[in-house]
């Protein structure tokens, strides 16, 4: 009888050993497949701040670009990003001055409606950036398909505006 509840005792310690192992081996997985998701997020997190930096440093050539143009049609030393292009004392005729200097700085003529609606440096270089795709397709955040949608879009409506004046 004693043999028999030894073997009872030693079968149930083994099937909790077994269990126990099983469980061992069950978070183990947990904390590689964590492990590979984690890498992945840092691969991740790395991409889009390599991103963020290109898209920053693109957005500040334009916002220089266009903050240099401002100074020469203004006539002023200094220009903020958020200062507003007719608090500086910009006028009507100092946007159509300014809109020959965008088309001769970055090669694409731009609605003078355009330059109403985004009156700081800031928001202007934002429309450029988003309306031209330019910067949105070197850091593949839409595709180059979704760019020349843009592109044709823009041609349309410049092609609109042509045929009614």
């Amino acid at each position: 009888m004693k043999d028999k509840l030894y073997e009872t005792k030693a079968m149930i310690a083994l099937k909790k050993k077994q269990e126990i192992e099983s469980q061992i081996l069950e978070v183990n997985k947990q904390i590689e497949s964590y492990e590979v998701e984690q890498k992945k997020f840092v691969e991740q997190k790395e991409t889009l701040k390599t991103q963020y930096t290109n898209l920053q440093q693109k957005l500040d050539e334009i916002e220089k670009k266009i903050a240099q143009a401002w100074k020469e049609i203004l006539e002023l030393e200094k220009v903020g990003v958020n200062e507003n292009f007719f608090d500086l004392g910009g006028t009507s005729m100092d946007i159509i001055r300014l809109n020959a200097k965008f088309t001769e700085i970055f090669h694409e003529e731009e609605t003078i409606v355009q330059m109403f609606r985004y009156p700081t440096i800031r928001t202007f270089a934002e429309y450029l950036t988003r309306e031209r795709g330019a910067i949105a397709a070197e850091s593949k955040v839409i595709s180059p398909d979704q760019v020349n949608r843009i592109k044709q879009s823009r041609q349309t409506q410049k092609n609109k505006r042509r045929s009614l004046k």
